[in-house]
């Protein structure tokens, strides 16, 4: 039993540190095109960016889905963490390790839906978000 904790545990911070990370080090939306003004969308800051046609709208919905990102995976991560503690401290009581189970289950799940809804606005989105 301690193996199999110690397994999940590990793996847990594995996909933390790959899901936390990714969110944490994207590029800014204007830093690509040059723009110094890196924390407003270009057309804010009075240049036209060409990712989206110099669309204030597109810019802004970049900007806030980036930001979005970045809290998704800083609250998986802190989610993760905070199930593999309650696993790890939870003995031999069977209700508290289920609880940490299917903490790390709704987390897992969310991540998943979250991506596939952003898999969705890159599709949806004039340019795309990774270009």
């Amino acid at each position: 039993m301690k193996m199999i904790k110690q397994t999940l545990i590990s793996l847990a911070l594995v996909l933390t540190g790959m899901f936390g990370t990714a969110a944490l080090v994207t590029q800014p939306v204007g830093a690509a095109s040059g723009v110094k003004c890196s924390v407003l969308p270009s057309k804010i800051c009075g240049e036209a960016n060409t990712k989206t046609g110099g669309n204030a709208i597109w810019d802004l919905l970049i900007m806030v889905l980036n930001i979005l990102t970045a809290g998704v995976g800083v609250a998986a991560t802190i989610g993760i963490i905070i199930a593999a503690l309650q696993y790890s401290s939870a003995e031999n009581k069977s209700d508290q390790v289920h609880n940490a189970k299917m903490r790390i289950w709704n987390i897992i799940l969310g991540l998943v839906c979250y991506f596939v809804m952003y898999a969705f606005l890159q599709f949806l989105i004039p340019g795309g978000l990774f270009s």
